[in-house]
C-alpha cells in the first residue's frame, strides 16, 4: 500500500462510490468539523464584538445566546424530521429538490458547499490566530530548553544567554506573558517588586558587583522577542564605569 492511499484510502471506481458507507469512527471526525468549528467560533466573534462595550456589552450576551439555543433546537428538529422522512439517506439537495423544485435543490446544494468552504476557513483562520498568539510564550520555551538554566524561584527564571555580549549575560524572563516594558502595568506590585528582587539575587549569586540591567522596549530598540526579560550583564574581572546601570531603551514602534 501506498503512503498515499495509506493517508486518503483507495481509489475507488465510479461503480463502487454508491456503496461507500461511512462508520461512527470515521463519520465523527469527518462530519463533526462543521459543528465544533461553528460552536468554538460563535462564541469567540460574539465576545470580541461586545468586549469593547465593556460593562455595557455583557447585556447582549444573554439575548445573543438565547437566539443561538432556539436556532440549535430548530437545526436539531430539522434533523429529526428528515431522518423520520428520509431513513435511507437524504442530503440537503435531495431533500429541497424533492420538496421544494430543482431551484430550491441546487440552491441548498451551493448553500452548503459555501457553508464548509466557510468552516475550513475559519478553522484555519483561528487555527494561525492561535499560533501566533503563542508564538512568544514558544520563542522563551525553546530560549530556556536551549540555554542553561542558570537560577529560578517561583514564576521567574534566569537563564545563561545562548549569545552573551558580555563575559556574564544571563537572562531574566517571568512566567506570565507581557510583551514589553511599556506594558509592565499589567503585573502586580508584588511580581514587579519581586521580579527586581530575583535580578539582584541572579546578580549577586553570579559574582557581579558592577552590572548593567538592561531590557530593549520596541522593534527599533532592538527588541526581538516581544516576552518582557531583563539583560544582567557585567564582568567579574573588570568594573565598568558605573556602579550600577538599568538603561531601559524606550522606542515607540
Amino acid at each position: 500500500m501506498s503512503i498515499a492511499d495509506l493517508l486518503f484510502g483507495r481509489s475507488l471506481a465510479t461503480d463502487e462510490e454508491g456503496e461507500q458507507r461511512v462508520g461512527v469512527l470515521a463519520g465523527i471526525p469527518m462530519l463533526g468539523l462543521d459543528a465544533l468549528g461553528s460552536a468554538a467560533y460563535g462564541p469567540e466573534a460574539a465576545l470580541t464584538l461586545l468586549i469593547p462595550l465593556g460593562a455595557a456589552g455583557l447585556g447582549y450576551v444573554g439575548p445573543i445566546t438565547g437566539v443561538i439555543i432556539v436556532l440549535l433546537l430548530v437545526v436539531y428538529f430539522s434533523y429529526r424530521q428528515t431522518i423520520q422522512a428520509y431513513p435511507h439517506g437524504g442530503g440537503s439537495y435531495t431533500v429541497a429538490k424533492e420538496n421544494l423544485g430543482t431551484a430550491a435543490g441546487l440552491l441548498a446544494a451551493a448553500a452548503l458547499m459555501l457553508d464548509y468552504v466557510l468552516v475550513v476557513a475559519v478553522g484555519i483562520s483561528a487555527g494561525v490566530g492561535s499560533l501566533i498568539s503563542a508564538i512568544p510564550q514558544i520563542v522563551v520555551c525553546l530560549a530556556i530548553a536551549r540555554a542553561r538554566v542558570h537560577r529560578q524561584v517561583g514564576r521567574v527564571v534566569a537563564i545563561n544567554d545562548v549569545n552573551p555580549q558580555a563575559e556574564t549575560h544571563i537572562l531574566v524572563i517571568p512566567e506570565r506573558h507581557v510583551d514589553t516594558f511599556r506594558d509592565v502595568g499589567e503585573l502586580n506590585g508584588g511580581e514587579s517588586k519581586r521580579m527586581l528582587e530575583f535580578i539582584a539575587e541572579v546578580a549577586r549569586d553570579a559574582g557581579l558587583t558592577d552590572y548593567q540591567v538592561t531590557t530593549n522596549v520596541g522593534r527599533s530598540a532592538g527588541q526581538t522577542v516581544f516576552h518582557l526579560h531583563w539583560h544582567v550583564m557585567g564582568d567579574t574581572n573588570s568594573h565598568l564605569d558605573a556602579a550600577f546601570s538599568l538603561t531601559t531603551a524606550v522606542t515607540e514602534l
